[in-house]
């Protein structure tokens, strides 16, 4: 899974410039590992939760973005809880 041609690969770029870019194998085992070992306080979470949410505002934006065939502009609010 997370690895070869077809289906799961990405593309980027647009109209005229598209490259089929290869889904790069996950180490699913080290995320949740470290998970474990945050939830145990013995480590900092994996993923800063501020990264987190700015991911789940750029979802969100180009969601709304292929639906209305609109720019989207987004907010700088994730960070200032930092």
């Amino acid at each position: 899974m997370g690895c070869g041609s077809v289906p799961g690969d990405g593309t980027l770029g647009a109209a005229e410039q598209l490259e089929v870019v290869p889904t790069l194998p996950g180490a699913y085992q080290d995320f949740y590992a470290g998970v474990a070992a945050a939830l145990a306080g013995d480590a900092p979470a994996p993923v800063d939760p501020w990264d987190a949410l700015a991911v789940l505002e750029v979802i969100e934006a180009a969601t709304r973005s292929a639906a209305d065939h609109s720019v989207v502009e987004l907010s700088r609010s994730s960070r200032a809880g930092r």
